[in-house]
């Protein structure tokens, strides 16, 4: 059984920053291009991904294989969740699910499958984007598709087998994005992608991902709209207003989905708290489930939450990156549940599903 307690997850963490060494990367600059792509267009926007339109541009791959199915409704994970990909030193790494342990991913990793099998990444140059998916365990090649625009951080179906990422309207200046209307959504077997716009009722797109079933989850300003892949809007409500925890208009990590409600983090003067949504649902303040004091310089993220009273948080603050194992009903911010490679930031949480029964040395919560 793991060992889920905060001290747990503190020497299971410790054991991550003791694994991490500094390594030679032939495509550090591929990275560090990829980085800055990143932060330029999310800067004020953020990361999402989904559907696409109407002409269908059948790109790349010399074997074709049989077609993904539309995308099925997921399974709510009830389990632990796991570090599944971090930065450090300009460098990324990518949970192994066989081993458990993590390896260097030369490019970056903007998302990784839920049954951690894959991993993907952007590359943008010139108004044309390059999606990349790749193996966890290394192998075999990457298997590349070219996009027309800048597509922004692709987000993965429930059952693996679709990607969707938002197409980002970009100014003249290229410093900053404006939203989207229009998404790709890429079928991951066959290597294809259409391009559909998407009814979103008030205001573009800033962040994006899947529900729990087959919809797309968007937001716009002060709105959350559900949304079928064919572009048709489902639903569209308000969000509580407040601050993000961030600081920022939005943030590059998914917030956290637990049975059909979406855990949000608002901030008010030093006071944090978290609340949940319903997409369809139509109460305005949404349900606040724990507050906690923080300081001025912190950034907080929730990256994990399975319904319980624990919500995993990461936290950047001076520079620095933690992971934070916050008690529902407690007055303060836990303290860091161990030490992350020094310098490390973009965390990805995962589904432990996909780990393999022998997988050791994972860092689970």
């Amino acid at each position: 059984m793991k060992d889920i307690t905060v001290e747990g997850v503190r020497r299971t963490l410790q054991t991550l920053a003791d694994q991490a060494r500094p390594v030679e990367l032939g495509e550090a600059a591929l990275a560090g291009a990829e980085r800055r792509r990143r932060r330029a267009l999310v800067g004020g926007a953020a990361a999402v991904l989904l559907l696409i339109t109407v002409v269908a541009v059948p790109l790349g791959l010399s074997s074709v294989r049989r077609g993904a199915a539309p995308p099925a409704a997921g399974q709510p994970t009830t389990g632990p969740r796991v570090v599944t990909s971090y930065v450090v030193g300009g460098r990324s790494f990518v949970i192994d699910p066989t081993t458990g342990r993590y390896r260097q991913a030369p490019g970056g990793v903007a998302a990784v499958s839920p049954n951690l099998d894959r991993y993907a990444n952007v590359v943008t140059v010139n108004d044309r984007s390059t999606l990349r998916i790749m193996s966890t365990s290394g192998d075999p090649a990457p298997r590349t598709l070219d996009l027309a625009g800048w597509a922004g951080q692709p987000a993965w179906s429930p059952d693996g087998n679709w990607l969707a990422l938002p197409i980002w309207e970009v100014p003249a200046d290229e410093l900053t994005a404006h939203g989207f209307h229009d998404i790709y959504l890429v079928d991951t077997i066959n290597l294809t992608a259409r391009r559909q716009t998407l009814e979103l009722g008030a205001g573009p797109g800033e962040s994006l991902r899947w529900d729990e079933t087959d919809r797309l989850l968007v937001t716009t300003p002060g709105r959350l709209s559900t949304v079928r892949t064919d572009g048709t809007l489902v639903a569209s409500r308000a969000l509580p207003q407040g601050l993000p925890c961030t600081r920022q208009a939005t943030t590059m990590l998914p917030a956290p989905l637990f049975n059909g409600r979406l855990l949000l983090c608002k901030l008010d003067g030093s006071t944090a708290s978290l609340f949940t949504v319903v997409p369809s649902g139509a109460d305005e303040q949404g349900s606040d489930i724990g507050s906690f004091t923080v300081t001025d310089e912190q950034r907080l993220t929730p990256v994990a939450w399975a319904g319980g009273d624990t919500v995993v948080l990461s936290v950047e603050a001076l520079g620095r990156n933690s992971v934070n194992v916050v008690r529902l009903g407690y007055p303060a911010l836990g303290p860091p549940a161990g030490r992350l490679p020094r310098g490390a930031d973009q965390i990805l949480v995962g589904s432990t599903d996909g780990l393999a029964g022998t997988a050791t040395a994972v860092v689970t919560f």
